[in-house]
């Protein structure tokens, strides 16, 4: 059997034990958060969530919750709790976080393998996923003199 249909079946097990537990002791309340899974539409389950980096970017800091991560499928929240706008661009690179080219107050991204972008935005969190390889990479802000600023952080892909 595979590893997803394996994950389905004893979460299907799982939620027939709580519906049965809840049945016998005569209450008709739904099983609390730390039991419930994720559905679809339809009521089927889903497979466990991808794992999260959460990164937040600040004046003048880009801060991941971790600082290395195993490779694969990924979920990034970029939070911008500061004043101004902001953009986190994802770049595998061996460079050292000021190591990157500079042109007109940018980063040199024609000089970059860029992996992934959040475009700019302003107050508030947004998410998008990736499939990160093995290797070292940088997460920089790339709006004029941000990544000069100090704007930017390393993150290991094992």
């Amino acid at each position: 059997m595979n590893t997803l249909a394996t994950k389905i079946l004893v979460t299907s097990l799982g939620l027939l034990l709580v519906a049965c537990r809840s049945e016998a002791q005569g209450t008709t309340q739904p099983p609390s958060s730390s039991n419930r899974v994720a559905t679809s539409d339809a009521g089927s389950a889903l497979p466990p969530t991808i794992r999260r980096l959460a990164v937040d970017l600040r004046e003048w800091s880009v801060t991941p919750d971790r600082q290395s991560i195993s490779a694969g499928a990924l979920t990034i929240v970029a939070s911008n709790p500061g004043r101004i706008l902001h953009d986190l661009v994802i770049v595998q690179s061996d460079a050292g976080p000021k190591d990157l080219p500079v042109i007109d107050g940018r980063a040199d991204e024609s000089k970059m393998k860029i992996v992934g972008r959040f475009q700019e935005f302003k107050s508030g969190e947004k998410e998008k996923q990736f499939a990160l390889d093995v290797g070292r990479y940088l997460l920089i802000c790339n709006l004029p003199d941000h990544y000069q600023d100090g704007m930017v952080a390393q993150l290991l892909v094992k």
